[in-house]
């Protein structure tokens, strides 16, 4: 993995439509670890890589009114292959989005 963002940003607390994208590309997949790709504010928006709670996992979770949203898409993630991975939240209640590999892995 690359490097890791973080976008503080003012005024995003508010933000009720909203994507958190990245290009990622791993030379491997550890077990029982956890790599983020971007957080936006504190945890208002996450991207990761997870797999302590699932294989090769995408996993993007939001806090909305105070409570932590998640998604999460196993066996999607592949070594030595690059990703364009998105979560993304259009301000419905509980409807949010998983993109990856050029199509949408889980959508609610």
């Amino acid at each position: 993995m690359g490097h890791l963002v973080f976008a503080p940003g003012a005024g995003i607390d508010g933000l009720q439509q909203l994507t958190v994208d990245a290009w990622v590309k791993h030379n491997s997949l550890p077990p029982n670890r956890i790599e983020r790709y971007g957080t936006l504010g504190g945890e208002k928006a996450v991207l990761r890589y997870d797999a302590v709670n699932g294989p090769a996992q995408l996993h993007f979770y939001m806090r909305i009114n105070g409570e932590l949203q998640h998604i999460r898409v196993d066996n999607v993630l592949q070594v030595g292959v690059f990703h364009h991975v998105a979560g993304s939240y259009d301000g419905a209640p509980s409807c949010a989005g998983i993109w990856t590999a050029s199509r949408w892995a889980a959508y609610r």
